[in-house]
């Protein structure tokens, strides 16, 4: 299973590629995604201030950014953060699917 980082306080993005049988799943008619950690769930509707962001200028198709470090989660080994993703298709989300995270508090010192 996949292991994404993030550190908190800072500006690392974890960029994930939507596919569906092995091709870049066109994100352009999603309205919404979240992403679920134990209980915390992030909500973005694509704003340029979200932290779940898809479908713009220079993304590939496909490309999701997820911008979590400043984030209010505890520092931990999340094994099932989920993402779900919506559309007019799928109006109650799509439970794309689940990968691990760990999440490292601050790494600078002051």
């Amino acid at each position: 299973m996949l292991t994404e980082i993030i550190y908190l306080g800072h500006s690392n993005v974890i960029e994930l590629l939507l596919k569906e049988d092995n091709v870049a799943f066109d994100l352009s008619g999603v309205t919404k995604m979240t992403v679920t950690f134990s209980n915390v769930t992030i909500t973005s509707t694509n704003q340029e201030s979200d932290l779940i962001l898809w479908n713009k200028v220079l993304y590939a198709v496909g490309e999701v950014h997820l911008k979590l470090g400043n984030v209010n989660i505890n520092a931990d080994n999340y094994k099932n953060v989920y993402l779900v993703v919506y559309n007019p298709v799928y109006p109650d989300g799509l439970v794309w699917g689940s990968f691990s995270v760990q999440v490292i508090s601050e790494v600078e010192s002051s």
